[in-house]
């Protein structure tokens, strides 16, 4: 059953509800100094002001921080800036602003991107709207370096289609973030109960970082879901680091027939290890029906199978025939046949 989530406008009198909450932005900076100033704009520009903003940097040694002392010095709202003594990193970093922030609702601001002036409003006006769920996140839309508009979306470069949607409000949003990058945190509101109860993010893979560990935990307890709206103005640019400018080149069938296997197998090998962590450290946790790990118990099977094939290619046939014939090659890829042929092959 596909559960409805009410998403509807704010009206030009804000409901009474929408005052009682606390609103924190925490944003993290490291050498930011070239989009710093529109940002922060964006966010003294919103419609529905937010009550304090936590500035995290992580050792900047650009402009940055005088940026930011500058312009929040008039910002209608309190400000904190905190300067790390040592480089923490970006999801360290992230969690550190967080746990600095005391509002009811935290919202995660990048320091490169720029905000839709209702933003705010309609993340807020969700989540009094559904006191059951703890966070929301949504759409955006692509800028370049100029700001201008490259005609695309945030959602169309990661492929959450419709498909997607139906099977995240159906409850199944786990599903997708167990093998893939879903919810991105710049356009992240979460209720500050949920962070203190999450975090930290555990230090077993370097991609999975403080929203994709707030997101998966969230979607196993079903209480994340989405505005289908472009709320953000996110910004495509080479200095970036995370994104959806971040993909690796494809490997080419040349490459795969011509490769050392030893090179093949070590990325295998590292998908097994961060996925046995992975289900363990859920495994342990409550609030969610264990049932829901079955995916992801499924996955470090299957790249475990794929990690021990025989150096022999005949004696591959049989264990690829069994991937195949349980669909588990779409663990791997989209184009599941690439690596089903190169475990054959290579």
């Amino acid at each position: 059953m596909v559960q409805v989530y009410s998403t509807q406008l704010l009206t030009s009198t804000p409901q009474p509800e929408a005052t009682m909450s606390k609103i924190s932005v925490a944003l993290c900076t490291f050498n930011g100094e070239r989009y710093i100033k529109k940002q922060l704009q964006s966010v003294i520009n919103q419609a529905q002001s937010i009550d304090e903003l936590i500035v995290c940097d992580d050792g900047s040694a650009d402009k940055t921080v005088e940026i930011l002392a500058d312009i929040t010095r008039s910002a209608p709202f309190k400000t904190q800036l905190i300067r790390n003594e040592q480089q923490l990193g970006s999801t360290k970093n992230f969690e550190k602003a967080l746990q600095y922030c005391t509002g009811d609702i935290v919202f995660l601001c990048d320091q490169d991107d720029e905000w839709h002036p209702q933003k705010v409003a309609r993340q807020v006006s969700f989540l009094n709207s559904n006191p059951e769920i703890e966070a929301v996140f949504t759409n955006a839309s692509l800028i370049n370096q100029q700001s201008e508009l490259t005609g695309s979306t945030l959602w169309e470069q990661i492929g959450f289609d419709d498909n997607s949607k139906k099977k995240w409000q159906a409850g199944h949003g786990y599903e997708l973030l167990f093998g893939s990058y879903v919810v991105t945190g710049a356009t992240l509101a979460i209720r500050k109960d949920a962070i203190e109860r999450i975090l930290p993010c555990p230090d077993i893979d370097k991609q999975l970082i403080h929203d994709g560990w707030l997101a998966l935990v969230l979607a196993l307890e079903n209480k994340i879901q989405f505005i289908d709206e472009c709320l953000l103005y996110y910004r495509i640019h080479e200095a970036q680091q995370v994104g959806t400018g971040q993909h690796q080149r494809p490997t080419t069938l040349v490459e795969r027939l011509t490769r050392d296997r030893l090179e093949k197998l070590t990325p295998l090998q590292n998908k097994v290890e961060y996925l046995t962590k992975l289900y363990a450290l859920l495994a342990a946790r409550s609030g969610f029906d264990k049932h829901k790990l079955h995916q992801l118990k499924a996955m470090k099977e299957h790249f475990e199978i794929r990690t021990h094939l025989p150096p022999n290619r005949l004696a591959r046939v049989k264990p690829v025939w069994h991937e195949l014939t349980q669909q588990r090659y779409r663990y791997s890829s989209q184009r599941w046949w690439l690596p089903l042929f190169g475990d054959i092959f290579e």
